[in-house]
């Protein structure tokens, strides 16, 4: 969001905000509208950033006086999120396993969201008799309210464990989302585990 003050000295007054990667600007925000005699705060959501980019932006005015053109400023919008597993300790020991579950840690470069989810494949799920089709077995959420690392522990599903009884071995895939706090595109890291008896 980018804002301004602007004094419309008691008459219709229409304002709008132009920007863009340079002082040339191109783009323009909608038109708004504004009155009094006292200095109003107005602003303007925008859309369609690029990540780690700077931009210009000035507020235009308009009323019978004429259209005035407020000074040209800048800021630069945030860089990507970046997210990636820092860590999976674990045994690959299918009773460690269920008895401990499966420690993470995922870093963020800004704050986030973080989704994990523990799957089977469809042929695994087949297997073990869980159905013919992929299935999440657990799952695990964390947020962060800043740049860091954050810890899950997944654990199986009660539901699931007794399929995990029988096997020698068996294949789990670890996914993690990372969603930015500020909206953006999400990340995602995905590692296979193969586990024995």
């Amino acid at each position: 969001m980018i804002s301004g003050v602007l004094d419309a000295d008691g008459s219709p007054t229409t304002d709008h905000f132009d920007y863009g990667p340079t002082s040339a600007y191109g783009s323009s925000t909608p038109t708004q509208t504004a009155s009094g005699s006292i200095e109003t705060a107005t602003s303007a959501h925008l859309s369609g950033l690029r990540p780690g980019t700077e931009y210009h932006y000035r507020l235009v005015a308009s009323n019978v006086a004429g259209t005035v053109y407020g000074a040209d400023r800048t800021f630069t919008t945030t860089a990507p999120l970046r997210s990636r597993l820092l860590g999976v300790q674990r045994s690959d020991r299918i009773a460690t396993f269920m008895q401990a579950g499966l420690a993470l840690k995922v870093g963020c470069t800004h704050p986030c969201s973080i989704s994990s989810l523990l799957l089977i494949s469809a042929k695994t799920a087949k297997r073990l008799g869980l159905g013919k089709r992929q299935l999440t077995i657990g799952g695990e959420s964390a947020s962060l309210t800043s740049a860091g690392t954050a810890r899950l522990v997944m654990r199986v599903n009660r539901k699931y464990r007794w399929a995990f009884s029988h096997p020698r071995q068996t294949t789990v895939t670890l996914r993690t989302v990372s969603s930015p706090s500020g909206g953006g595109p999400a990340v995602t890291n995905t590692k296979t585990i193969t586990l024995t008896r």
